[in-house]
């Protein structure tokens, strides 16, 4: 489990999930994938691979599946635990070796028995090939993994779920303590990651992310994942200019995601790492008791910085942090953030460098009365009123108090209180960019123009878990 990162200040944040109030979302579905247009086969592990893979003569191993897979076909696997499955390996001397791949209209789809008990359709070791449970190696296009229990042994010390295809999907999975990755997409465009837990990922430096995002890529969309107590950071994008193209990823959707208590004092996490992220929206997500940062866009190993994105809506509360809500490094360049709840730790809300800070709009947000002066050189830190004087933005923020803000801070429910100053003080439309049309929740936004901060309206709606 994650480390306490508690100061003795009063913030210390229970180390358990979600309540259900706030771990729920009305958009947050996780319903079994329609079987699609070719065959339906089934798994079991009381089958036979000899057999012909049909509900009364059930294959035994999912790895059989790349001797027959065609697009269109479904693969339901039934109530058991079963080794990793790898598809589209071409290793050295090896040759081909189950490759597969769907088409848009018509994946391949890989499910754990909708009949069974959520969770008893297990992965517990590593594939044959490589040291990840569910392994889509290139080529593999066009696949759905739903509803599998990766619960990662020693043998899983790069993945628990590797994708690089292209219009891969990975919904309603649960992924604990593998190594190095616990889902990790590769040079994946229009990858999905929906509906996923991620929990307990191992490793430190470059490992221990619940999610990585690596590659030049486009149109990754990431939402409803409940991903914590990870080693390192919640979420890690990595543009990568070594993989080749043009190292950054572009056109990502964040959304409607819980990414808390990653990292450790010695081992410091960001909520979201973003390196090389352009032209993307993170919205709608709740970020809370990480280690270091909430959001932070930079370039490190990218082919260029993390230019014009849109952080809009979410609820980041990490006071007792080493870092602040929100950084904006390395000339990262027309960057928006509004209508967001940004409660950092020892550094604030904000820390920019000057070139980041130079194009920087920001506004409407609930903030911590503690900015970054934007001096690459000084550590000097502002009020709110010395940094809207300074910068020219915040000018219709508040400064956040934490007593009347949350229905219960100490036990992480961050919908608003009726009492709190989140309500109304947002905006739906700034800089002709729109804040997202519902909440958290899926409850609709705006009343008489002005929309509430952060990733919940009030009043609450308390709905539907969250898968």
């Amino acid at each position: 489990m994650g480390a306490d990162v508690s100061d003795g200040g009063g913030w210390d944040f229970p180390d358990v999930s979600l309540d259900a109030a706030s771990d729920s979302t009305a958009p947050c579905t996780n319903t079994p994938p329609t079987p699609g247009s070719g065959t339906t086969y089934f798994i079991a592990p009381t089958g036979s691979d000899s057999n012909a893979g049909t509900s009364a003569s059930p294959f035994a191993t999912i790895q059989q599946a790349g001797n027959v897979a065609q697009p269109g076909d479904t693969f339901i696997v039934r109530q058991g635990s079963y080794p990793g499955f790898i598809f589209c390996w071409d290793g050295p001397m090896q040759g081909s070796y189950s490759t597969i791949a769907g088409t848009e209209q018509a994946p391949i789809t890989f499910m754990a028995d909708p009949m069974a008990p959520v969770g008893f359709v297990v992965i517990h070791t590593q594939n044959d090939k490589t040291p990840v449970g569910i392994d889509l190696e290139p080529g593999c296009d066009h696949i759905v993994i739903w509803g599998f229990n990766v619960q990662a042994d020693s043998t899983i010390t790069k993945a628990g779920i590797k994708a690089t295809g292209r219009g891969d999907s990975v919904i309603g999975n649960t992924v604990a303590n593998a190594g190095g990755f616990g889902v990790l997409s590769d040079l994946a465009n229009d990858f999905l990651l929906d509906g996923n837990t991620i929990i307990g990922t191992t490793g430190t430096g470059d490992d221990g992310h619940g999610y990585y995002l690596s590659g030049t890529n486009d149109g990754a969309v990431v939402r409803c994942n409940v991903i914590h107590d990870n080693a390192n950071l919640g979420i890690h994008i990595n543009g990568d200019e070594s993989e080749g193209g043009s190292g950054v990823v572009t056109n990502a959707l964040i959304e409607n995601n819980s990414i808390y208590d990653n990292g450790s004092p010695s081992n410091p996490g960001n909520g979201i790492n973003a390196d090389g992220l352009q032209a993307s929206t993170i919205q709608n997500n709740l970020i809370w008791g990480n280690s270091m940062h909430g959001i932070t866009l930079y370039q490190i190993d990218a082919g260029q910085p993390a230019n014009d994105n849109v952080i809009v809506a979410n609820t980041i509360v990490q006071p007792n942090s080493s870092g602040v809500a929100i950084e904006v490094e390395n000339a990262s360049v027309g960057n928006v953030v509004f209508d967001n709840i940004l409660i950092g730790g020892a550094d604030g809300t904000y820390n920019l460098d000057n070139a980041s800070a130079a194009s920087f709009i920001s506004d409407y947000n609930v903030v911590l009365d503690m900015f970054d002066a934007t001096s690459d050189t000084s550590d000097t830190t502002l009020t709110l009123a010395q940094w809207q004087s300074s910068s020219g933005q915040d000018h219709h923020s508040i400064i956040a108090n934490t007593a009347t803000l949350f229905d219960d801070l100490m036990d992480a429910n961050f919908h608003l209180t009726s009492q709190s100053q989140a309500i109304g003080a947002g905006t739906g439309m700034f800089a002709s960019l729109s804040a997202p049309t519902t909440d958290d929740d899926g409850v609709a936004r705006g009343i008489a123009g002005r929309w509430d901060v952060g990733a919940f309206v009030f009043p609450p709606f308390f709905c539907c878990p969250r898968p």
